[in-house]
């Protein structure tokens, strides 16, 4: 049988500060409305096939947008930018999942796209002094696999087993940087 689900998820996010020796503050707000989509396949012997898309935000910290600036010396100044606004990374999966004895298994083909990642920007002035911003400049790419798998041995042990194999693919167009390359893990 065929299952769809259907859905969003409206946000809403308040960042106020307030800097007390200037006695002044800012304030930053975000509406998001992030959809989801997903269709189950049942298959035979307990088994199911998924293909689900949904985007996801992350948000800047308060130290992202705080625009008063800190020095760590007299040369670095690190301070935060009011106009970004939070990552949105796109999410498709290809998902399939088997359950025989005592055993599950778990398999996940994924894409993840964020268009407008924050990343440290660092400027030099005329005055020698470095300047540390945060800018929503990148492009991160993410297609990967995750597998999952647990059984029960002699009615007392669980074996779990995750791995996860990924490439990255990260670009920032206005600083003429990319990079990419594969990431893996795995435990048991």
């Amino acid at each position: 049988s065929l299952s769809m689900i259907v859905g969003a998820r409206y946000e809403f996010t308040n960042i106020d500060g307030h800097q007390l020796e200037a006695n002044s503050g800012f304030k930053t707000q975000f509406n998001n409305v992030l959809p989801n989509v997903s269709f189950a396949y049942d298959l035979k012997n307990f088994s199911k096939l998924k293909l689900a898309y949904n985007m996801r935000i992350e948000r800047p910290s308060i130290d992202y947008v705080n625009q008063y600036g800190t020095y760590s010396d007299q040369y670095n100044l690190s301070q935060g930018n009011p106009l970004l606004v939070p990552e949105k990374t796109h999410n498709v999966e290809m998902t399939y999942s088997t359950f025989f004895s005592m055993t599950s298994l778990n398999l996940s083909a994924f894409y993840r796209h964020t268009g407008n990642a924050i990343e440290n920007v660092t400027t030099v002035g005329t005055d020698n002094i470095s300047r540390t911003t945060f800018q929503n400049i990148a492009k991160n790419n993410t297609l990967g696999l995750d597998l999952y798998g647990s059984t029960n041995l002699f009615n007392r042990w669980m074996i779990n087993l995750n791995g996860s194999m990924y490439y990255k693919m990260l670009k920032s167009p206005s600083l003429n940087i990319e990079n990419s390359g594969w990431q893996y893990s795995a435990s048991m």
